[in-house]
This record gives C-alpha cells, structure tokens and sequence, in this order.
C-alpha cells in the first residue's frame, strides 16, 4: 500500500525530528525471514533483488525534513549471492569434517576474490544510488575460532608462514592467538576497502 507507506515515512520522519535526534542507522537491506541471510536489498544493484525502492527516498527525507545524519546498515559477508561462491567453511572439532557455517549467519568467504568484487559492487552500486553520511557495518563480520576452514582462506594462512592445522590449534595457544590476528586483519582490511570503495 503505497499511500500508507508514505503516511508510515512522513510520520516517522516527524517522529525523528521532534525527538530531536541527530543519527539514525537506515537498514538497506532486507531480512523478512530473520534469519540474517540478506537475499534482497532496498536499492538498486548488481547482483541482488530491489524489494522495494526505498532507501534513498527514505535517506533523502530523513537528512533534509528529519535534520539528522543518516549512515547506511549494510552487512559485510551475509548476502545470498550465487551458490558457486564459496560460503564460510567451519571445522567440526566433534567429527573432524568441514561444514558450511551457519551460525550466527551464512557468510561469504572472505578470501574469495570474486565474493569480495561483488559485495565492493554493492557498496558501489549504494554509493552512487543514494546520499548518506556514513557506514555501519551489520555484526555479520566474524568468523570463530574453527572458520574459515575453506581452501582459500587456509592457503591464505599458509602463505603467513604458518603450518598449524585448525585441528592443532587447541593445543598451540601462540599458533591460536596468530589464527585470531590472520582473521581479524583480514576482516578489518575488507571493511576499510569497502568504506573506501563507498567513499569514491
């Protein structure tokens, strides 16, 4: 119901600016399901399902009748891109045999070349759709102590100079700490290329 959408928007708006708030944090994705698995998006793009063409309206009417600065909520790795794109691989300590992850969300492999052009595509895609003042990345940029088990991101390890399984790790605390840093950095230098990417 268009008519009421608009309606929801002008009273929302009103709502943030009688309030007197100065940021809000916009979802441009959109998770129906709950479950964290982003199959659509609230802007036009490359590579995923428009639900609604709301997020620039929205942002526009927020920052010019709200007065307020607007980041953009995006998540990092959960977004249901094609199947042939490698997942995050979790190592199960109780049979020894590698799974996709699941928990907290299905998540895209980091260390794939093409997963990480197509989600830079999307902030993109975001960036040149939409005005806003910022990022707030979703809390779907974490990986355990068991992932990620795929090849790549395992290579990857061992280009570090590290031979230590993930099935060892429990019993080299210094090797763990590493693992921990190895994954962290990545994560962070990811984030940072997709701020950059957004902000060009």
């Amino acid at each position: 119901d268009i008519a009421q959408q608009t309606r929801n928007i002008d009273r929302l708006v009103q709502r943030v600016y009688d309030m007197k708030i100065s940021h809000v944090f916009l979802q441009a994705f959109s998770d129906p399901q709950g479950d964290g698995n982003v199959k659509a998006l609230y802007f036009p793009n490359r590579w995923l399902p428009v639900r609604a063409d709301l997020f620039n309206f929205v942002s526009w009417q927020l920052q010019t009748r709200g007065r307020v600065k607007v980041f953009a909520w995006m998540p990092v790795l959960a977004f249901n891109l094609a199947p042939p794109l490698p997942r995050v691989q979790r190592w199960d300590p109780q049979s020894g045999r590698t799974l996709t992850a699941t928990e907290p969300y299905i998540r895209l492999s980091p260390w794939n070349t093409q997963a990480r052009r197509q989600i830079t595509d999307l902030y993109e895609d975001l960036a040149r759709y939409a005005p806003f003042n910022g990022i707030l990345f979703h809390d779907d940029a974490v990986l355990s102590d068991f992932e990620d088990a795929g090849p790549e991101a395992l290579s990857a390890w061992r280009q570090t100079g590290s031979t230590t399984a993930i099935a060892e790790m429990a019993h080299s605390p210094a090797a763990q700490e590493a693992w921990t840093r190895f994954k962290s950095q990545a994560l962070t230098a990811f984030t940072l290329q997709l701020s950059q990417a957004t902000q060009r």
